[in-house]
């Protein structure tokens, strides 16, 4: 979507769309709660998926007025208010798809998760392109994106959900208040994880647009979009993996450390990969892919592929951290992470403008993949018993 917007709105337009993530983002992040990956872990169907749609409204529902009260702090112009709306209304109805995916990556049912992406991934660019066209304006578009995916959800993701989910054997806990509770105190760490993960991305943007200007958050929105491609990838070797690495993990079998290592090697090749194309022909991409404009930040694509590069390698040691249940110890080891990220962007941009935003990057996600690593050998030394009570 940040594509057609390039392509066909002004850098003020990305901007915009860039801000609305940077205050977006980081709220529905932490109101998903990473229920996905609580129910691809959740083996022994502890709860019930009703449990897991009951707390995700109701986060959903909470995050949508913190995105409001946001923007009546923040008081942007009449145009932005209504692009930050429709990004918040895109992400609620993903909330939801999320949930359909889970279910579905937990039965394995990959070709359902992937028809749904394929479905989304071909209708948003053209509704996003045609609120543009029609009414220039980003707000329409996503706000036409929005709808599109709540179709794709009610007509496709739930019909393969239904039957999977009457299949599935009687929770271990009943539903109720008493499960909610519980279910929130479960993964309310993985929600601030997420939410502070998102921290490595959009406090740079903070600070670019208080000190740059929106103008230049749009060439750096989408300077760092063109990671997202090697990011899906990488995102999706995680997801597939992570229900194997939780039942090696539960059953303390030896593949647990053999697969991980295979997942970190096809990461680092990607990021390798996407870092040797930045630095090969970075003006040529940015050219390509946006407008010759964008080719004067071709040092700065460079370090963002860097970042990148890490970023990749911290993604996977994550899901190695959730399929092992590693909860709480997560959320220290992420609040570390996006003050490094902080400090940096605080000290860098001012002086070095966008690359020192990049620097900063590199710092928060540096941090994030050592400490992870750190976790995971630490536990890998404990006893299950020890284990479980650290989770």
């Amino acid at each position: 979507m940040l594509v057609v917007l390039a392509k066909f709105g002004t850098p003020a337009m990305v901007g915009q769309f860039g801000l609305g993530l940077a205050l977006t983002t980081p709220v529905m992040l932490l109101s998903k709660l990473q229920l996905r990956s609580a129910i691809v872990t959740d083996v022994g169907c502890e709860y019930s998926f009703a449990d897991y749609a009951r707390l995700r409204l109701l986060a959903t529902v909470f995050a949508i007025v913190v995105v409001a009260c946001l923007l009546a702090a923040v008081a942007p112009a009449s145009g932005t208010i209504l692009v930050v709306l429709a990004v918040a209304l895109v992400k609620a109805v993903e909330g939801a798809s999320d949930l359909c995916s889970g279910i579905l990556q937990k039965h394995e049912q990959w070709r359902g998760i992937a028809a749904a992406a394929g479905i989304k991934g071909v209708i948003a660019p053209f509704t996003l392109w045609a609120g543009l066209s029609w009414f220039q304006s980003p707000a329409a578009g996503l706000f036409g994106v929005a709808g599109c995916y709540l179709a794709v959800l009610a007509l496709y993701e739930s019909r393969w959900v239904r039957p999977l989910v009457s299949g599935e054997p009687e929770p271990v806990r009943p539903l109720g208040r008493s499960s909610l509770k519980s279910l929130l105190g479960l993964t309310l760490p993985l929600g601030i994880v997420a939410t502070l993960l998102s921290l490595n991305v959009n406090l740079p943007r903070y600070v670019v647009s208080a000190h740059l200007g929106v103008e230049a958050l749009g060439y750096y929105t989408a300077l760092t979009h063109l990671m997202v491609t090697g990011n899906t990838l990488v995102q999706a070797l995680g997801q597939a993996g992570l229900s194997s690495l939780a039942r090696d993990r539960s059953g303390g079998r030896e593949p647990f450390p053999r697969l991980l290592c295979y997942m970190l090697f096809a990461a680092l090749l990607v990021g390798l990969v996407c870092l040797g194309a930045a630095l090969v022909f970075g003006a040529e991409i940015l050219s390509f892919v946006y407008r010759a404009d964008y080719a004067d930040y071709t040092s700065v694509l460079v370090w963002l592929s860097a970042a990148a590069l890490l970023t990749y390698l911290s993604s996977v040691l994550g899901h190695a951290l959730t399929a092992a249940r590693l909860f709480r110890v997560q959320v220290p080891l992420y609040s570390a992470s996006a003050a490094v990220c902080l400090i940096g962007s605080l000290a860098w941009v001012p002086s070095h403008g966008l690359t020192g935003a990049a620097c900063a990057t590199i710092a928060g996600w540096a941090t994030a993949a050592a400490g992870s690593a750190a976790v995971l050998l630490w536990s890998g030394r404990q006893p299950a018993t020890e284990r479980v009570a650290e989770a």
